[in-house]
């Protein structure tokens, strides 16, 4: 069969076409091919990452650092979580172990209400991540054979120029507190609050449950406080606006005079209790299981109505 010049010339297009596909050869653009999407997903290798996504974080799931936070990440609260916490709140009044959430909850309202006095008074609220990060540091600093130049993290350094999440003030160790309150977690369940006057370095415990550790259990205890608190002085206190003496050391002393209360997760609330009672110049002795109830059940309905709904009017 013989084919004229017009017809040689597609058949030869044609086969082109159908050769593209083999290797080393581009297939020839179709019409409107290019405008459709791949139906099979392109993925990365897996040594390389897309950092342009940030990955958001739910619920109780760990967090998520970024570069750029050097304090505490930002996670979204999930409905589960925001119900199991309001949940939570019976436990006040059922005398659950309340935990670390819950004393800041509580912490929070003291510093809002009290905002104003606290800072005439120079006095800073830290919060339960305070003593729990210098006694999570100890280990490696007390290890450490250069301990002058040590490398501080950014929370710590963030504590000492008084940025203090869930705080509506600066409070610069110094420059515009010279007392510190602080929770702290003795074990899994039980809760003291601390009392620490950077100007004279003593700290001064507030213990509702004295009986349960002897001397020598605290001297341990309180070993990552004292230790931690002289180097971080040292270290990162250094030009400030105020003529306050500035300790250089730390000695621990236990209050007396302090309501004692044997009941099961009583300690949390009381520790924040004594916490926004000194503070003000108040007694801490003369609070019965009876006063220890009504102040579990007011601090829940005080924190439903500040961070959720009012339940007047």
């Amino acid at each position: 069969m013989r084919y004229t010049q017009e017809e040689e010339t597609d058949i030869v297009h044609d086969t082109q076409d159908l050769r593209g596909s083999e290797k080393g050869q581009k297939r020839a653009p179709e019409t409107d091919v290019h405008l459709l999407r791949s139906k099979r997903p392109r993925k990365c290798p897996k040594r390389y990452r897309d950092l342009s996504e940030k990955k958001i974080r739910t619920g109780t799931e760990d967090f998520f650092c970024l570069p750029e936070e050097v304090l505490a990440p930002f996670v979204k609260v999930s409905e589960n979580l925001k119900k199991k916490f309001l949940s939570a709140l019976r436990s006040y009044r059922q005398r659950h172990v309340v935990d670390a959430s819950h004393v800041e909850a509580m912490l929070r309202l003291v510093c809002r209400r009290f905002h104003g006095p606290l800072s005439e008074k120079r006095i800073g609220i830290m919060d339960t991540w305070f003593t729990r990060t210098l006694c999570n540091e100890f280990p490696k600093f007390n290890k450490s054979k250069k301990k002058q130049a040590w490398s501080w993290t950014s929370l710590i350094k963030n504590y000492v120029c008084g940025v203090v999440p869930g705080r509506m003030n600066i409070l610069g160790w110094y420059s515009d507190v010279d007392i510190l309150y602080a929770p702290m977690s003795w074990g899994s369940d039980h809760w003291v609050a601390l009392m620490i006057d950077l100007k004279t370095g003593k700290i001064s415990i507030m213990d509702s449950l004295e009986r349960a550790n002897n001397k020598k259990a605290v001297d341990k205890i309180m070993k990552p406080i004292v230790v931690m608190l002289k180097a971080i002085v040292e270290d990162l206190v250094q030009d400030t606006n105020s003529t306050s003496p500035v300790a250089t050391s730390f000695v621990y002393e236990r209050l007396s005079d302090v309501s004692q209360n044997d009941q099961t997760g009583d300690c949390g609330p009381l520790s924040v209790k004594f916490i926004e009672q000194h503070s003000q110049g108040l007694g801490l002795d003369g609070i019965s299981d009876d006063m220890v109830d009504c102040l579990r059940l007011q601090y829940a309905l005080d924190i439903y109505e500040e961070f959720h709904q009012s339940l007047r009017g």
